[in-house]
C-alpha cells in the first residue's frame, strides 16, 4: 500500500508508517537509482531499444487513470509491467541470517543481502563527500555520503559506535535541529523508507549524531546534512551489516 506522505511534522506522525509513496519509488529504491532515471529506461513504459513485438508486457504504458486507495500516489509503472533495470541489488539473504523479520523485509525491499565484509575502520571525508570502510588496510567499500554544514558541521575526530536501529521512529526535536535556537513542539515519526533517518540509525558516541539513511536519495553527496552522515537507504543498510561496535569511527575535514 502506498500513500502520499505530508509535508508537515504534525501530519507525518499521525501516519502509521513513513512508507514508499509509489511503486515507481520502491522500485528505485530496490535497484539503487532514483524514479528518473528509471523512466529514462523505459520512455513511454517500453524499455529502451525495445520493440513493439518484443513481447505482451514490453510496450506496457505507464498507468492509466484508475480508482486508487485515498492517498496512494500515481505511478508510471505497474504491477506485470517488463521493465528495464540496472543490473545490481540481487544479494541474497542466508536463511536464519538476520534474526529481524522486518530488518530481513527491508533488506530484501533494498536488494541488500546478508553476507557483508566485517570492518574494523571507517574514514568520511568531509571535503570527498565519502566513506570508506576497511578491513585493517585493506578497502573494502566505498559509499558517497552528505556530511555536516557551515552550521552543523562535521564532529572531526574518531568516535565510537554505540549500537544500531533498525527501521527506527524518529525524534523530532526543533531544539536539537537548531543547535538551541529555536523552541518549537517535539513529534515522535514513525519509520519507514521516507523517515528522515531513512531507514537504519547508526548510533555514535557523540550526542544526537549518527550514520543513517535518508529519504531522498537524490540528494546524498550534493545537500549538506545537519552534522550527522546521510548516505542512501541500501548503502546504509549494507553499511549497517559491515560495523560492528568494535568498528572505529573517524571524520577528517
Amino acid at each position: 500500500e502506498y500513500r502520499s506522505i505530508p509535508e508537515e511534522t504534525a501530519a507525518k506522525a499521525e501516519m502509521e508508517s513513513l512508507g514508499y509513496r509509489s511503486l515507481d519509488e520502491r522500485l528505485a529504491e530496490r535497484f539503487h537509482t532514483t524514479v528518473d532515471v528509471l523512466k529514462e529506461l523505459n520512455p513511454g513504459g517500453q524499455p529502451a531499444g525495445a520493440s513493439d513485438d518484443d513481447g505482451p508486457n514490453s510496450q506496457a504504458t505507464p498507468t492509466p487513470d484508475v480508482e486508487r486507495p485515498d492517498g496512494e500516489e500515481p505511478s508510471y509503472f505497474q504491477v506485470g509491467q517488463q521493465i528495464r533495470v540496472p543490473n545490481i541489488g540481487g544479494d541474497r539473504i542466508e536463511k536464519g541470517k538476520i534474526g529481524d523479520r522486518n530488518w530481513q523485509r527491508t533488506l530484501a525491499s533494498l536488494g541488500v543481502g546478508s553476507d557483508q565484509p566485517e570492518v574494523n575502520r571507517i574514514v568520511v571525508s568531509k571535503a570527498g563527500k565519502t566513506l570508506k570502510a576497511y578491513q585493517g588496510d585493506k578497502l573494502v567499500a566505498l559509499f558517497t555520503v552528505s556530511s555536516g554544514s557551515s552550521e552543523f558541521p562535521l564532529p572531526l575526530g574518531e568516535w565510537d559506535i554505540l549500537g544500531e536501529a533498525y527501521n527506527p521512529p524518529y525524534s523530532y526535536d526543533p531544539k536539537v535541529l537548531s543547535g538551541g535556537k529555536e523552541d518549537g513542539k517535539e513529534y515522535m515519526l514513525p519509520p519507514g523508507p521516507n523517515s528522515p533517518v531513512g531507514v537504519i540509525w547508526i548510533d555514535l558516541s557523540k550526542d544526537h549524531y549518527g550514520i543513517h539513511g535518508t529519504p531522498e536519495p537524490e540528494t546524498i553527496g550534493r545537500a549538506q546534512s545537519s552534522g550527522c552522515v546521510r548516505l542512501t537507504n541500501w548503502d546504509a543498510a549494507r553499511l549497517a551489516g559491515m560495523v560492528s561496535q568494535s568498528t572505529q569511527v573517524i571524520f577528517e575535514a
